[in-house]
């Protein structure tokens, strides 16, 4: 996955999606209301920034784990295991088992 795509799936959470509803409704208000406040924006902005934060730390640290996890998965693809014995073939039983009690539970005739 590109850092791009993380991005948009770490906005994903609910609670990020809060916030940036929240934010963004504080800069609208503040806009839309004046009020003739000089910082009035700056509630909206932290908010909007925090979330900013959040997201692009977790985009970072999923890219990093997937790219740790790529770079794991090509070293262990790689390795040759060899089994120090040679493989036999799974034993072959002269009788079937039927269930728990096997051939003691075979009636003869």
């Amino acid at each position: 996955m590109t850092f791009g795509e993380l991005l948009v799936r770490s906005l994903d959470d609910f609670t990020l999606r809060v916030l940036l509803g929240a934010g963004a409704l504080s800069l609208a208000l503040q806009a839309a209301l004046g009020g003739g406040e000089a910082g009035g924006w700056v509630e909206g902005g932290a908010i909007l920034a925090a979330v900013a934060v959040v997201a692009l730390v977790t985009a970072a640290n999923d890219f990093q784990k997937e790219q740790q996890f790529r770079a794991l998965s090509e070293l262990s693809s790689a390795a040759e295991v060899r089994a120090p014995y040679p493989t036999l073939p799974y034993p072959t039983l002269p009788y079937p088992t039927h269930g728990p009690a096997g051939r003691a539970g075979r009636r003869r005739a």
